[in-house]
């Protein structure tokens, strides 16, 4: 795999990854801002689709790697080998990972600048570290893991 189709997929794939978990976070936003007479069962489900989205998040690296052994010519595959081969782009893959949660970070965040007080702090820093860990450089993290564990 070349330079371009690997960063061209890279990006493709980083943008699927945005699309999910905005995804996940409006529908759960949706269901749990509705108030409604139906509202402790639309919070149920609202917290069953966090968690099977967290699962997900979680076994998508162990998934990603075991598709890239069943099929080797693929795509995938490809992309997986090439981040096997070359280790000197590893970091260059966590900055690029960390720029794409950046904006959706500050986003978040930027109604929470307005005043500097500790309870806007700490609500900053939650809202950092529950939308960081569900983002994209936690996968890149995971999936260096799960190469190195599996020996690809």
């Amino acid at each position: 795999m070349n330079n371009l189709r690997f960063y061209i997929f890279f990006n493709i794939f980083n943008i699927l990854l945005i699309g999910l978990i905005l995804g996940c976070i409006s529908i759960v936003c949706d269901l749990v801002s509705d108030y409604s007479e139906n509202a402790n069962i639309l919070l149920l489900c609202g917290l069953v689709l966090q968690i099977s989205y967290i699962i997900i998040k979680l076994r998508l690296p162990n998934w990603f790697v075991k598709c890239a052994k069943k099929y080797d010519k693929s795509i995938i595959s490809q992309f997986v080998n090439y981040l096997v081969n070359k280790s000197d782009i590893k970091k260059r893959i966590l900055l690029f990972a960390f720029c794409y949660d950046l904006p959706f970070l500050i986003y978040i965040i930027s109604p929470e600048i307005d005043c500097f007080c500790i309870g806007s702090i700490v609500s900053i820093i939650g809202l950092y570290t529950i939308f960081y860990v569900g983002g994209i450089f936690l996968f890149y993290l995971m999936l260096y893991k799960e190469i190195g564990k599996n020996k690809m």
